[in-house]
């Protein structure tokens, strides 16, 4: 059969089928991002608040603290 080895079963694609396959184009969009491709859209986050910021900004950092002895 023209050098093709005969499988059972099988019959070659047709000239429609051939001629479809070579007009086909690839995709343009950007792909969408693989978690939301599995598990779909991300849920929104909640916000966490821990309370008023009561830090102390430290300007003389060669002193040693007393804290450390």
């Amino acid at each position: 059969m023209e050098g093709l080895e005969a499988v059972e079963g099988y019959r070659p694609p047709d000239d429609e089928t051939v001629m479809a396959a070579e007009g086909w184009t690839a995709p343009t969009a950007e792909p969408r991002d693989i978690g939301e491709a599995s598990f779909g859209p991300a849920q929104p986050l909640a916000e966490t608040v821990h309370g008023p910021d009561d830090r102390v900004r430290i300007t003389d950092t060669s002193a040693y603290p007393w804290r450390a002895t």
